[in-house]
């Protein structure tokens, strides 16, 4: 709010805040201030403000703070897109919707040497598996083997590497590119493998393709941006609505990129069309949130946390998460500041925030979020 006409240091701008603050506070000694800055060095917290390191520093002037990050990000509240050109498309591609409490799971992108890919678990015959790759250096041998039976083996000559662009993001890593392998099993099976017997590739996506009969109906939001790209019909196409669709297909992506990491390397497929890794890249449940909670109050005697009305989850979900959020920030005498308003009664936007929102008529509104003002108002003691 400072113009661009002149240039401010980041203590200065403190100074002026410093001066706001006593100001309000020779009225109003008791009142809770809040800053609308992140906080430094606190856990799960991703890209902080320039300012946030000034306020742990100097956190003494200061009795109360406002942690203004999403505590809930990635595995909760936001998902994050990649484009296609490595920068991070917010919220542009269809998604389904998790459950809380929710752990995300991926893989080692980086294949070589003894960095073997493994699939096991339910392998019914009649499974189709595709393989999608990103890049492959020259002179690199690409194997896939069912049971230990070679089905596709490619090598690249010198000067033969190909790099097809597809930089991985946070939410559904999975990704489709222009390399595809794709085997079917004749018979049930107990394992595949994709390895490099020279030379490294990157993968970016396993779908396995599950026969009809394991088929599951899942909560889904279509974007508006995949229905202009024509990854979807436009008779299947659902714009800026939860519905329940039917998927038998367990989409597999790859994050991680550590030439020296051993773990996401090895993948477990369940009947339920869900899969496990040996590597977990982001969780949200209640002992997390009460890591969080309690880091913070042990650095800051008084503090809110500020929360977002956007949360990708079921309603379901999302009361189980707020029972536990609030019993957390109970027990740790914190303070809520958010927005869940929106999410009791206003009837045109609560059902695209929450999937399966139910509302009902509550003493004159319309469409009232009954269950989560019960859950706000324990917090409240009301």
């Amino acid at each position: 709010g400072f113009g661009e006409s002149q240039a401010f240091t980041w203590e200065q701008i403190l100074d002026y805040q410093d001066a706001l603050i006593e100001t309000v506070r020779e009225v109003s000694p008791e009142r809770f201030i809040f800053y609308d800055w992140n906080v430094e060095e606190m856990p799960y917290g991703g890209k902080w403000h320039p300012t946030a390191q000034l306020h742990t520093d100097h956190f003494s002037k200061y009795t109360n703070i406002c942690p203004m990050l999403n505590w809930m990000e990635m595995a909760i509240a936001f998902y994050e897109y990649n484009d296609g050109d490595g920068n991070i498309d917010y919220a542009h591609h269809s998604v389904w919707v998790p459950t809380y409490p929710i752990t995300l799971y991926d893989g080692n992108r980086c294949v070589h040497d003894d960095h073997i890919v493994l699939i096991d678990g339910c392998l019914p015959k009649g499974t189709t598996i595709d393989f999608y790759i990103s890049d492959a250096g020259s002179e690199t041998s690409i194997n896939i083997s069912v049971d230990g039976k070679t089905k596709v083996e490619e090598y690249f000559e010198e000067s033969q590497g190909f790099n097809m662009g597809f930089a991985m993001a946070y939410g559904e890593q999975f990704r489709k590119s222009d390399k595809k392998y794709s085997i079917s099993l004749e018979e049930t099976a107990n394992e595949i493998t994709m390895s490099a017997p020279k030379g490294v590739f990157n993968w970016c996506g396993i779908e396995v393709k599950l026969p009809e009969e394991y088929t599951v109906e899942r909560w889904r939001k279509d974007s508006d941006w995949d229905y202009q790209l024509g990854w979807i019909a436009e008779e299947d196409f659902h714009m800026g609505e939860f519905y329940k669709k039917p998927t038998s297909s367990v989409l597999i992506g790859a994050l991680s990129l550590d030439w020296d990491m051993t773990e996401g390397f090895h993948f477990t497929i369940y009947d339920d069309v869900t899969f496990t890794s040996d590597h977990i890249y982001a969780q949200s449940n209640r002992d997390h949130i009460e890591s969080l909670f309690k880091a913070v109050s042990e650095k800051y005697p008084l503090w809110a946390v500020r929360t977002e009305d956007i949360l990708v989850i079921d309603m379901d979900g999302a009361l189980r998460f707020w029972d536990d959020a609030t019993d957390i920030i109970k027990k740790y005498k914190g303070h809520l500041w958010g927005s869940e308003v929106t999410l009791l009664s206003r009837e045109e936007l609560a059902p695209y925030r929450i999937a399966g929102y139910e509302g009902e008529n509550y003493k004159g509104h319309h469409n009232f979020n009954v269950k989560l003002l019960e859950v706000l108002q324990k917090y409240m003691d009301k």
